[in-house]
């Protein structure tokens, strides 16, 4: 039984996650939000959109999430400094 479950999630996941591979996560925010709002699969949208330049994601996250959510996905996915012990 998990032997079928395991050969099932294989082309699962080929086919229903878009590649993250090189993206940051707020490219990844964008590529799902575009997609959601054209009706696309996500999985497409990663294929057909070129890599995004950093003000070219933050121009993109205000589109799809407006300026104060865009400001909040990016402070929230920022990485904190590292402390000093």
């Amino acid at each position: 039984m998990f032997a079928v479950f395991n050969a099932a999630l294989i082309p699962t996941v080929y086919f229903l996650f878009p590649e993250p591979k090189g993206r940051s996560l707020e490219e990844m925010d964008v590529i799902f939000a575009s997609a959601w709002a054209d009706g696309v699969s996500p999985v497409k949208r990663a294929k057909t959109m070129p890599k995004l330049t950093g003000t070219q994601v933050e121009t993109e996250l205000a589109k799809y999430f407006g300026e104060e959510e865009a400001q909040i996905r990016r402070r929230s996915s920022a990485v904190p400094p590292p402390t000093g012990n």
